[in-house]
């Protein structure tokens, strides 16, 4: 049975600047950082970790369930999403509402078209049930999934209601899960953890 859990604080961050999305998209195109290497974070620059072996297999199974029920031009993997002005996630996955999403001038997709978002932790697990959490909750996106590759467990927040998600449940391997919008469509944990 899943246990509602509650997340930890954010850690403190040290950053003496906070960018917004125009200045941090002014770094790239000066050359100044490469891309897929960073994402901006509630006004934080933050150095995205390698893509481990584990997180990539993670990857491609849940990309391969999430196909089962949704259209392959309604999943995102390793892009950005617009949230507000200091906060550019890069979730390594999402399903959206519609086939044809609203973008952004960059070419971005808003959070009005997601209906999930995917993290697949392995060492950024407490800033993706923290920072993230809030992030992808202030945006009002209905559905958040951490999935915790070290601790082999699924956490899935969901109902956002001012900037936090009111319900937060962990899954362990030997449980199953279904995203809200496609209750009938089970897997077993561990099927994603493989």
């Amino acid at each position: 049975m899943p246990q509602t859990i509650t997340a930890p604080p954010a850690p403190a961050l040290p950053n003496l600047i906070k960018w917004d999305a125009d200045s941090y998209e002014n770094l790239y195109s000066m050359g100044l950082l490469e891309h897929g290497k960073y994402e901006l974070l509630e006004g934080d620059i933050v150095q995205k970790m390698a893509i481990k072996n584990a997180h990539a297999l993670i990857v491609t199974l849940l990309f391969s369930y999430l196909l089962r029920f949704c259209t392959p031009r309604t999943l995102r993997s390793a892009f950005t999403l617009a949230v507000g002005v200091r906060s550019e996630p890069e979730p390594d996955f999402a399903v959206l509402f519609t086939e044809s999403p609203t973008l952004t001038e960059r070419g971005y997709v808003q959070p009005d078209n997601v209906r999930l978002v995917v993290e697949v932790g392995d060492s950024t697990v407490a800033s993706d049930i923290s920072t993230k959490s809030a992030i992808y909750a202030g945006a009002g996106i209905p559905e958040y999934w951490v999935i915790d590759v070290t601790g082999r467990r699924l956490l899935v927040h969901t109902a956002p209601v001012a900037g936090a998600y009111s319900s937060v449940l962990e899954y362990d391997e030997t449980e199953s899960v279904a995203p809200t919008f496609a209750p009938t469509e089970t897997t077993p944990v561990s099927a994603l953890l493989s």
